[in-house]
């Protein structure tokens, strides 16, 4: 039994990477013939992010993240300060 995303064979293999790049011709992608793996390797960065191929999951760089959860975390201070409160009464 094989594992799950892997392929059986060759001919599978061969198949995932058409389809691969399919997928990037219809995002406007070109992928050069002469260029990158299409054997060995399971993971890329695309658009500046981490795309997993064996669990099927993309990534933002460690970085960006760090920016986003700073940019997060200094909204929640703003919200809680500066929150009102409104009677329901007014809201009906």
């Amino acid at each position: 039994m094989r594992k799950k995303g892997w392929p059986a064979t060759k001919a599978d293999a061969r198949r995932g990477w058409k389809t691969a790049a399919r997928l990037f011709a219809a995002l406007g992608l070109k992928v050069h013939h002469d260029k990158g793996e299409r054997e060995g390797t399971t993971s890329l960065q695309l658009l500046g992010h981490f795309v997993g191929m064996r669990l099927g999951v993309f990534r933002l760089q460690p970085k960006l993240m760090m920016k986003f959860e700073t940019m997060a975390a200094a909204l929640l201070r703003y919200e809680s300060k500066h929150q009102r409160w409104v009677r329901l009464g007014t809201l009906r």
